[in-house]
């Protein structure tokens, strides 16, 4: 086929695709309900091949569309508050776990172990928790754990800025003003 038979060729499918547009499309759209299964076989295959691709792009989109992305979770958490409540009451030990990895790298296992090498106490005051769970106190530079705390230990050092010469002055402080060693 010569060049000018070819686009002529294209620029009749191109016509016919645009006044069946509709039809096609609802041929399309009837296919992926009847076939729901297959469906989401094809994408789950397409996913582990195209996964890192998948996960830029999503990324990017959520960065570019931040507020509209906001508002649809917002409008979503709204409608089902008591699917979120169930879901969380139900799966707290794995929601815990997942914060533990997002926030500071370590496991469920590497939690609990540090807690067993601190005799289940605070590293700081060597208290036993209260009604709460020890919090997870790193490094804000290095992001590397260096142990658990109590609520107010983890303020104290928070409130410092994990600065030495700030809670020695603090120390300074309390032995002139003479107050008792509680």
């Amino acid at each position: 086929m010569d060049s000018e038979k070819l686009a002529h060729r294209r620029a009749q499918n191109q016509a016919s695709y645009r006044r069946h547009r509709e039809v096609q499309l609802a041929k399309k759209r009837e296919w992926r309900l009847a076939n729901a299964a297959r469906m989401r076989q094809l994408n789950a295959e397409w996913y582990q091949r195209n996964r890192d691709y998948a996960l830029a792009a999503h990324k990017q989109y959520r960065e570019t569309h931040r507020e509209k992305c906001q508002a649809l979770i917002a409008a979503w958490y709204q409608r089902n508050k008591e699917k979120v409540r169930r879901y969380r009451k139900g799966n707290l030990k794995k929601i815990l776990a997942q914060q533990l990895y997002r926030r500071y790298g370590i496991t469920a296992e590497a939690y609990k172990a540090l807690l067993a090498a601190q005799g289940g106490r605070c590293a700081i005051c060597r208290n036993l928790p209260g009604r709460k769970r020890l919090a997870v106190d790193h490094c804000h530079d290095t992001e590397q754990v260096r142990g658990l705390l109590c609520f107010n230990c983890n303020v104290l050092l928070g409130c410092s800025r994990d600065n030495v010469e700030v809670l020695q002055a603090a120390i300074a402080y309390l032995n002139q003003r003479g107050l008792p060693n509680v």
